[in-house]
């Protein structure tokens, strides 16, 4: 079995406790509010009818920030090799253009103003320069991606982060890889993107409020808790303590 099959596999098995636990309501909050800090000053995206892609899709929520962040109406198209999370997009949104493929071997026509990958790449870092080249192929002319991946930037919570993904079942460590935040850029850079803004939001509320399907002990407060810490976080986003303490990184990259 191959690596992207194993994968797929793996994320099936695990896709009905990844949505379900998704839908918890510090957890959409926290996302909420995160986003929100991210495409506040983004104004140059507005465009209507803004046409979007997102591949790793999961259950959609691409197109749900998008036009909830940026007030705007997008032309959506996702796809995800989850056959269980394409199902419950389609049943939420019978009209949507969501269908199920392999990222390592999805090739289109169409060209797109944005894709939005969250958390994608980390799940195919063997494949990571081909899907990286595939998605730039499928960029307008001056064209963005937006990218939110688990990263780090220090060697000891590589280590941590390491120790989690073999002792955890909801991670498959033989296929999935975050990324050193150096070598991320690397990789944006080396396939011809320039990164436009990036910021460091994985630290105490994304730690308790953004994997209750992984960690669900630490989901525990109100939701002025999220509110609390994060007030505090933000204050880091953009700073080199929020980037050596990290633990994701959003990056918005325009295609040279």
């Amino acid at each position: 079995m191959n690596k992207i099959e194993q994968q797929r596999e793996h994320f099936e098995s695990v896709s009905e406790k990844y949505y379900k636990s998704r839908q918890q309501k510090k957890h959409l909050l926290f996302k909420d509010l995160m986003w929100d800090f991210f495409l506040k000053d983004k104004n140059f995206l507005k465009k209507e009818k803004l046409k979007v892609l997102e591949p790793m899709c999961g259950y959609g929520e691409g197109k749900k920030i998008l036009e909830k962040h940026l007030n705007i109406s997008v032309v959506y198209s996702g796809f995800d090799y989850s056959s269980n999370l394409v199902k419950k997009v389609k049943e939420s949104n019978p009209d949507a253009d969501v269908v199920k493929m392999d990222i390592t071997k999805f090739s289109s026509s169409k060209k797109y103003d944005l894709i939005i990958v969250i958390g994608g790449l980390h799940h195919v870092p063997s494949y990571v320069d081909d899907v990286l080249n595939r998605l730039s192929r499928s960029l307008n002319k001056n064209g963005y991606l937006i990218c939110f991946e688990p990263t780090h930037n220090n060697f000891l919570f590589k280590k941590i982060r390491e120790k989690i993904y073999v002792k955890n079942d909801f991670f498959d460590n033989e296929t999935e890889q975050a990324f050193e935040l150096k070598k991320l850029n690397k990789l944006f850079k080396d396939h011809n993107f320039k990164i436009i803004d990036q910021i460091y939001p994985g630290l105490l509320s994304y730690v308790l409020f953004y994997n209750p399907d992984v960690f669900p002990f630490l989901n525990v407060g109100k939701k002025w808790l999220v509110k609390l810490f994060f007030s505090i976080d933000k204050l880091f986003f953009r700073n080199l303590i929020g980037k050596k303490m990290s633990f994701a990184t959003i990056s918005l990259i325009k295609k040279k």
